[in-house]
């Protein structure tokens, strides 16, 4: 299983310089996707990065960061949340060629 975690490249890049140091990323999930039980081992986290489409060029997404998920946990009422660790740079460019959608 893997999750996809899409971010937009003002997202991106102002928290490039975070996920350098620490290596780890937690992002919250509604509750109403369950998961759990779906978990077999540990999930991968892909971590695209989007431009979107403008009048004069069309939306680009890249693979920017990969990693595992290494806990789950209750954010609040109404969401879980997920904790990338070891979350690690893609050095290589990998854009739009595989992505669907």
């Amino acid at each position: 299983m893997a999750f996809i975690v899409t971010l937009s490249s003002e997202e991106l890049d102002a928290n490039q310089d975070k996920f350098r140091i620490e290596q780890r990323l937690t992002k919250s999930r509604p509750k109403s996707l369950n998961l759990d039980a779906a978990l077999d081992g540990p999930p991968i986290v892909l971590l695209i990065g989007e431009t979107p489409a403008q009048p004069d060029r069309e939306r680009s997404r890249w693979l920017a960061w990969i990693g595992i998920v290494a806990r789950h946990g209750t954010v609040g009422a109404v969401e879980k949340s997920i904790t990338v660790d070891p979350l690690r740079e893609c050095l290589e460019t990998i854009r739009d060629c595989c992505m669907i959608g």
